[in-house]
């Protein structure tokens, strides 16, 4: 890997896992997300007016799955605003982080949609599975199921749920796109394309959570009076986040790579909320963020 892509993803990560901290500090809610997605489609707009005749080209399969898509993105960010509200950001981040590429991981190997798992893909499991079961834990004296029996772990798991489903309609959706001579389009274009669809998907069904609901449109009109520029920066950082990721890949000799490389944000996750936010910096903690850290580093060389 150049020292270019290793800056660029460690930069993707900081912002990653910053505009998570954004979320957590400011207003961790359905809403506030929504807004943070208007701001994201917002920003692609450019990539969209550029590739504007290529809309025309995608066909209805494409179209249907980006409809599926945004659905499992507001599931995701539902729970990332749910897990935020009852729970520290340094337990739920890496739960949220580490849970998708585990079940991942076990589907894939499951239904034989991918290769089976190696000895150290199975580690690399075992060693998140530890990673996962630690980090709520007050002491290294013993697990207790009571410890995951909150709120915070629940929502969580349902944000997890959702990264599982639109990692894998995402991955379906962009191997039909970049298989398709007729957008004559990079891949760089394909995915900033169908990435704003993709946001702009995830806004609609976060609308129809959000607004139904009294409390959520009054959380609504909060963060436009309060709260919209930190929104704003949010929408701003998703989208960074994401654009550099891709334009890394144009600078590395393996996509594993930038797979492992992005995982850089659990650690960072986990130290920004017990200095910034002030949240308890236990052992287990430590020692779960760790494993998980290194399992997942296993599971995508392996």
């Amino acid at each position: 890997m150049s020292i270019l892509a290793a800056i660029l993803l460690t930069i993707s990560a900081l912002f990653h896992a910053s505009w998570n901290l954004l979320g957590k500090k400011v207003h961790p809610s359905p809403a506030f997300f929504l807004v943070a997605n208007i701001i994201a489609c917002l920003c692609l707009l450019p990539a969209v007016f550029i590739n504007l005749s290529s809309l025309l080209s995608i066909p209805y399969t494409v179209w249907g799955l980006v409809f599926i898509t945004g659905f499992f993105q507001a599931i995701y960010m539902f729970g990332l605003a749910g897990a935020y509200k009852h729970g520290a950001i340094s337990v739920a981040y890496p739960l949220l982080r580490a849970s998708p590429v585990l079940f991942i991981a076990l589907l894939t190997s499951l239904l034989g949609q991918g290769a089976a798992l190696t000895i150290p893909g199975i580690i690399g499991v075992v060693l998140v599975s530890i990673g996962c079961l630690l980090i709520p834990m007050p002491s290294l004296r013993g697990i207790r199921l009571s410890e995951f029996l909150n709120l915070s772990c629940l929502f969580a798991l349902i944000g997890a749920i959702g990264t599982v489903g639109y990692t894998l309609v995402d991955d379906k959706a962009l191997t039909i796109l970049r298989n398709m001579e007729v957008l004559q389009l990079t891949v760089i274009e394909v995915s900033l394309l169908y990435l704003f669809l993709e946001s702009l998907s995830c806004s609609l069904w976060l609308a129809l959570i959000s607004i139904p609901q009294q409390k959520n449109r009054s959380d609504l009109v909060e963060i436009t009076h309060k709260h919209l520029s930190t929104a704003a920066l949010t929408g701003f950082s998703m989208t960074i986040t994401y654009a550099i990721v891709l334009i890394s890949m144009a600078y590395v000799e393996n996509v594993s790579y930038v797979v492992v490389f992005r995982q850089l944000s659990i650690p960072i996750a986990v130290v920004m909320g017990i200095v910034l936010l002030k949240e308890n910096g236990n052992i287990p903690k430590f020692v779960g963020t760790i494993s998980t850290f290194l399992g997942i580093i296993i599971i995508s060389i392996g």
